[in-house]
């Protein structure tokens, strides 16, 4: 499930910056991987590490969809700040991945 997110976190990041990649399918995708993230495996794993990066990474991957669609106005510069978060969660998880693959330790 984290390739998942680092696609769904990454495709938020584009929609971000590019405004040709703002739609609603980019914003339900974003929003619905955000509450996964946030409600499912953020909830149940309170206590490690991946269950920190779950909740933060859910929350900003909600509040950006609802700025993607529109609920909210707020300042363009958030979309800076939205996609720079985006971006690190998505460092985050492919590296992760990419150290899984070779056998390197990661966080527990």
């Amino acid at each position: 499930m984290g390739i998942v997110m680092a696609v769904i976190m990454l495709l938020g990041t584009l929609a971000l910056v590019k405004l040709r990649f703002r739609n609603n399918i980019v914003s339900i995708v974003l929003l619905s991987g955000g509450l996964w993230n946030l409600l499912w495996y953020g909830a149940f794993h309170v206590g490690s590490f991946w269950g920190h990066a779950a909740i933060i990474t859910g929350l900003v991957m909600v509040f950006s969809a609802i700025h993607l669609f529109g609920f909210i106005k707020l300042p363009d510069v958030m979309n800076k700040i939205y996609a720079m978060c985006l971006f690190t969660g998505f460092l985050l998880y492919s590296v992760t991945i990419i150290q899984l693959n070779l056998g390197i330790p990661i966080i527990n």
